[in-house]
C-alpha cells in the first residue's frame, strides 16, 4: 500500500510538473500563419489555424513585439508596421492579450490567455505589414541611420509620426543589434530621401 501511495504521489507531481511547464516556459509548436485582406502576401489582417480552424488575433496589447514574432512565422524576416485597417474576419477568436518578447520561434510560444478565451469582436481583429528587407541610411557606421524598407520592390521611408522606443527597438533587431537603442534620434538628423514614404503612423 506504501508503495502504491508513492507511485500515486510521484504521479500527481510529476503532472503538476507539466502543468506549471506548460503554464510559464510554453511548448516548442509553431503554426499555420496566413496574412488576410491586404493588397500582397506580405500585409494584412493575422488569422492562425488551431484544431484545423482558421481564426484571428485580438488586438489588445498587440505591438511591435507580437508582430515581429508573427512576420518570421508567415516567412518574412522584417515587420514593419501593425495595423487593424484589413477588415473584420469571422469565426473563432483563437488568441488575446499576446505578449510576446520578440525572439519566439512561434506565436505559440509568447503568453497569453488562452486559446480561445478572449472577450473581443472582429472589430479588433489584429493586422501588420511584413517586409523583405530593411536597412539604416545616413548614419557614421551600419548601426545607424534612416530606416528604409524594402516594399513592394521599392525601398522606401518610415515617416517618424508615432515612432516610439520599442519601433526602435524591434528595428535594430531585425538589422542584427540585439541591444536595440537607448535614444531615438531627431527627424532629419541623418538627411531625408527623395523615394516613396511606405509608412506613417506607426503603432
Amino acid at each position: 500500500d506504501h508503495v502504491d501511495h508513492m507511485a500515486n504521489y510521484e504521479r500527481k507531481l510529476l503532472l503538476v510538473c507539466f502543468v506549471i511547464a506548460g503554464l510559464y516556459i510554453w511548448s516548442y509548436e509553431s503554426l499555420e500563419i496566413r496574412l488576410v485582406g491586404g493588397r500582397n502576401d506580405s500585409e494584412g489582417r493575422i488569422e492562425v489555424l488551431y484544431n484545423d480552424i482558421w481564426g484571428t488575433i485580438c488586438d489588445d496589447m498587440w505591438d511591435t513585439l507580437d508582430a515581429a514574432v508573427a512576420c518570421k512565422e508567415a516567412g518574412w524576416p522584417n515587420v514593419v508596421q501593425i495595423r487593424d485597417t484589413f477588415g473584420p474576419g469571422n469565426g473563432t477568436i483563437w488568441l488575446d492579450e499576446l505578449n510576446c518578447r520578440g525572439n519566439e520561434e512561434s506565436l505559440a510560444n509568447c503568453s497569453h490567455t488562452g486559446w480561445n478565451m478572449s472577450d473581443c469582436d472582429h472589430s479588433e481583429d489584429a493586422g501588420l505589414i511584413c517586409a523583405d528587407k530593411i536597412r539604416l541610411v545616413g548614419g557614421r557606421n551600419h548601426s545607424e541611420g534612416r530606416v528604409e524598407v524594402y516594399y513592394n520592390d521599392q525601398w522606401g521611408r518610415v515617416c517618424s509620426n508615432g515612432w516610439e522606443q520599442v519601433d526602435a527597438d524591434v528595428v535594430c533587431k531585425q538589422v542584427g543589434f540585439s541591444n536595440g537603442t537607448r535614444e531615438i534620434p531627431s527627424p532629419g538628423r541623418f538627411g531625408n530621401s527623395s523615394g516613396q514614404v511606405w509608412l506613417d503612423g506607426i503603432a
